[in-house]
């Protein structure tokens, strides 16, 4: 396991690395069931503001699997052709995802289309959102501590101080 998130009824729905697969564990029967398979690698998860719906970074096919449908289980893709690892959305419901581990770009849900990115040249890995702070955070492999953003045109990645 890799990454996890609650859907709205409070059941955890995670992405199982090496055997390729999204998976549901319901939190009140203790049952545990496959989503859908098929994935090479897939790492983060997010769960879509709707709520009905998650993004898995498929990093191994080299795409980010949209909308696998949680009632369904229907997959369709979002971006393909880059290798993405973390994703995440902001309190204004943008896609922020880091692709080909070097850069973070936002994406359009809707067409897959990259808004606008920027490239760090770090070895990224996970994002995250904090809506207290208004800001998102991407980790780095061999930092010591996260880089951070602000969401917002022309915003600049500050260099940390660690």
């Amino acid at each position: 396991m890799d990454s996890l998130v609650f859907d709205p009824s409070g059941n955890i729905v995670y992405s199982g690395i090496s055997a390729g697969v999204l998976r549901i564990f319901n939190t009140t029967t203790m049952a545990d069931s496959l989503i859908a398979s098929g994935f090479n690698g897939p790492r983060d998860v997010a769960l879509e503001p709707g709520g009905t719906t998650v993004l898995v970074s498929d990093t191994g096919n080299g795409r980010v699997s949209s909308r696998v449908d949680l009632a369904s289980h229907n997959v369709s893709n979002l971006i393909t052709g880059v290798s993405a690892d973390g994703i995440a959305f902001d309190s204004s419901n943008r896609l922020y995802v880091v692709e080909n581990r070097n850069t973070v770009a936002q994406v359009n849900t809707s067409t897959g289309a990259i808004i606008r990115s920027v490239v760090l040249n770090q070895d990224l890995d996970g994002l995250t959102f904090d809506s207290f702070t208004g800001k998102l955070y991407v980790t780095a492999f061999k930092r010591q501590c996260p880089l951070f953003h602000r969401p917002r045109a022309r915003a600049r990645w500050p260099r940390p101080s660690c």
